[in-house]
């Protein structure tokens, strides 16, 4: 029995609301593996972004009084969240939503985390938030385009094909606000200060992607190796 599986990922305003059905669209439209290959820093590995099953619905909830939490670190801290639902497997699930919300949704922080993160809902947590949804997401917003089909299962299906192979980096630099806010103070009172500002951003970040080399599901091949990366796309579609 293919287990089911949900997350919740928090907001604050309908700006970012619209930004995460953007990722999560995008998570639906791919096949098994994207083309491009991330890192979170100059001195990081390269890892393949892959994707899990698609996310078969959507729904804005939002939290009962009193029921945040205080740090990103422990669970969600903004009011409202959209729950999804998939099947399978949920890692590379996590790992492409963490990419892409982060470079989304950039500077929305809570004591220095950033705050726009997936959490894996269990029951503990929906008790959090009420019952009743706020919204319902359209199948077609996250890219679900026929009713009972998704894009994920018609891209399993389709033939393999060659894609230029993405590589891209994350920069990531301390805010000078941020750092000069706490600047010269000790300990407690670096604490004190962060709950008295909490939404200040602490990191600023940038990437930069270059294009090299091919990509077919997950498999690179170098540059000047396009006949070889065709070749093993048709035998691939054929296995």
């Amino acid at each position: 029995m293919v287990q089911e599986h949900t997350y919740v990922i928090p907001f604050s305003v309908p700006s970012e609301k619209e930004l995460i059905l953007d990722v999560i669209a995008q998570h639906n439209r791919e096949s098994a593996y994207t083309d491009e290959y991330v890192r979170y820093g100059p001195e990081e590995e390269y890892e393949l972004l892959r994707v899990g099953q698609p996310f078969t619905s959507a729904v804005v909830l939002e939290s009962k009084p009193g029921q945040m939490f205080v740090s990103p670190h422990d669970g969600p801290v903004l009011l409202l969240a959209v729950l999804v639902t998939q099947e399978g497997d949920r890692t590379d699930t996590a790992t492409f939503l963490r990419w892409h919300l982060m470079r989304a949704i950039p500077n929305v922080f809570c004591l220095g985390v950033h705050a726009v993160d997936c959490y894996a809902c269990s029951k503990r947590l929906r008790k959090r938030y009420a019952e009743e949804p706020l919204e319902r997401i359209s199948k077609k917003r996250i890219g679900l385009s026929k009713q009972g089909v998704n894009g994920h299962e018609l891209a399993r299906r389709a033939m393999p094909h060659v894609r230029p192979a993405k590589w891209t980096t994350r920069f990531c630099v301390t805010n000078p606000a941020w750092a000069a806010m706490l600047n010269g103070l000790n300990k407690e009172e670096r604490k004190k200060r962060m709950w008295q500002s909490p939404a200040t951003v602490a990191h600023l970040t940038s990437y930069s992607t270059v294009t090299k080399g091919f990509v077919v599901w997950d498999k690179y091949f170098e540059e000047g190796h396009r006949e070889g990366a065709e070749s093993y796309a048709s035998i691939a579609g054929c296995a």
